[in-house]
């Protein structure tokens, strides 16, 4: 999440934790905190509520299928390929997309082979 844990209320974990649990993703238990390790689709009332092209966006993610396992090891190989071969974060997500790897996958693959080169 990119956010670094600093004690007290008001650390920009705990606000992620307490909007999590305001929109109903996470709850206390006994033991900690549970959270929600799938998201419900969004209400069509918040979609109608969205710009245009985010409704087109949404619809289409929608109905693209979900990346599986496969197409992320494949990607992920192609891109440490292409890396190890001296080409940038920007150009592996955009030859993921070209031949094929779903936008969401080209994408967390880039913003992890670029999270590891730092």
């Amino acid at each position: 999440m990119g956010l670094s844990y600093t004690v007290g209320r008001s650390s920009p974990f705990a606000k992620a934790i307490q909007r999590l649990m305001m929109f109903g993703l996470a709850h206390s238990t006994p033991f900690g905190i549970a959270v929600r390790r799938s998201i419900p689709d969004v209400a069509h009332r918040h979609v109608r509520r969205m710009t245009d092209s985010l409704q087109a966006r949404h619809a289409a993610d929608l109905a693209a299928p979900a990346p599986t396992l496969d197409d992320f090891t494949r990607a992920h190989t192609i891109a440490l390929a292409m890396h190890s071969a001296g080409d940038d974060t920007a150009r592996i997500e955009r030859q993921l997309v070209a031949i094929g790897t779903a936008v969401a996958v080209a994408e967390q693959i880039a913003a992890n082979l670029a999270e590891l080169a730092r």
